[in-house]
C-alpha cells in the first residue's frame, strides 16, 4: 500500500505456525491504512522456513535475514518501513480489534503524544495464578517507568522518535528490550503518554514464550536488568529510591524463578530497614559533628 500511516513490525523466529493468526488480526482489526512487515530472523526449523518462504497476505511483505535476536529484527523491520507510526507485534500474538483506530486518532490529535498503549488479554497455556486481564501500572512520569514497565510491547509510537532513540538496543538480546526502549524514548522526547482502557493485545501464553523463558532464567533476567540499569544510570541515580526498590524489592531474588509474594515482601522489608538504618546513621553523624564543633568553640 502506498504511503501507509502505520507500519506493523512482526519479528519471527521459529514461530511461523502462529504467523497467519497475527497477520489476520491486523487485516481484520478495523484499520486499513497499514503495512505489515514480517522479519524472518534466521528461523532454523524446516517447517518454519517453508512457511516463511511461501507466506503471502495482503499488505504484507517478508524480509529474510540471519538471526539478530528480537531487538535487531525489530530494527530491521522498522528501517524497511515507511509508516509515520510503528506498532510492534510478536509473531505469536494478536492485535485487538479497534485498538489501531483509537491509537492513531489519539496520536494524530496531539503531536506531543509519544506512546499510546492499552490493556492486554492473556490466552493459550496458563499457569495457575495467571490473570486474564493484567493491567499495567499507570504511567505518571519517567520515574514510574523506571520503577517498572508500564506499557505493553505492542504500543503505538512515532517512527521519528525511534530514529531519535537510535532504535532498540542490541544489548537487550534476552528480553526487557521493550522496557529499555520506552525508557530511552521518554528520556529523549519527554512526550505525553496515553494509556487507553481499550484492549490492545491478545498475548499468547505458551511454554516457549520469551517472557516465560526470561522469567525462568534468573541469570539472564538479572543480566538484562543490570544492562538496563547501566544504560539508564543517570536516570536511576536521579531516583535512588526507585533504584533500591528495583534491586531489592522486585527483581533480584535467590529463587531462580518468578518472584513469590513472600520473597518480594522479604526484600522490601530488608530495603526499608536499610533505609531506616541509613537515616539513623546520618542523624548520629550530624549530632556527633555538631557536638564536636560545640566543644571546639567552647574551648
Amino acid at each position: 500500500m502506498a504511503n501507509p500511516l502505520v507500519s506493523v513490525i512482526i519479528p519471527c523466529y521459529n514461530y511461523a505456525s502462529y504467523l497467519r493468526e497475527a497477520v489476520d488480526s491486523i487485516l481484520h482489526c478495523g484499520y486499513d491504512n497499514v503495512e505489515i512487515i514480517v522479519v524472518n530472523d534466521g528461523s532454523t526449523r524446516p517447517e518454519d522456513v517453508e512457511i516463511l518462504r511461501n507466506f503471502s497476505a495482503p499488505k504484507t511483505r517478508v524480509i529474510h535475514q540471519k538471526n539478530t535476536r528480537l531487538p535487531g529484527a525489530r530494527n530491521t523491520g522498522i528501517t524497511a518501513s515507511s509508516g509515520k507510526y510503528i506498532l510492534p507485534l510478536d509473531a505469536d500474538d494478536r492485535i485487538a480489534e479497534g485498538f489501531l483506530t483509537e491509537a492513531v486518532r489519539i496520536a494524530e490529535a496531539d503531536p506531543t503524544v509519544c506512546i499510546v498503549s492499552g490493556r492486554i488479554h492473556l490466552f493459550g497455556h496458563k499457569k495457575e495464578g495467571d490473570q486474564e486481564y493484567p493491567i499495567h501500572d499507570r504511567y505518571e512520569s519517567l520515574r514510574s517507568e523506571l520503577r517498572g514497565n508500564c506499557f505493553t510491547v505492542s504500543s503505538l509510537f512515532r517512527r521519528s522518535d525511534w530514529e531519535k532513540v537510535g532504535g532498540y538496543a542490541s544489548e537487550m538480546c534476552y528480553g526487557l528490550e521493550d522496557w529499555d526502549f520506552w525508557i530511552s524514548l521518554l528520556e529523549i522526547t519527554n512526550g505525553r503518554v496515553v494509556q487507553t482502557e481499550h484492549l490492545s493485545l491478545h498475548y499468547r501464553q505458551h511454554n516457549h514464550s520469551m517472557l516465560r523463558s526470561l522469567t525462568e532464567s534468573c541469570q539472564r533476567k538479572n543480566a538484562m536488568l543490570s544492562m538496563l540499569i547501566r544504560r539508564h544510570l543517570d536516570s536511576y541515580l536521579a531516583n535512588p529510591d526507585v533504584l533500591g526498590e528495583l534491586i531489592f524489592g522486585n527483581y533480584l531474588n535467590a529463587n531462580g524463578g518468578e518472584l513469590l509474594p513472600e520473597s518480594t515482601l522479604k526484600f522490601k522489608r530488608k530495603y526499608r530497614r536499610y533505609q531506616k538504618l541509613t537515616r539513623l546513621m546520618i542523624w548520629i553523624s550530624a549530632i556527633l559533628l555538631l557536638s564536636l564543633i560545640t566543644v571546639i568553640i567552647m574551648k
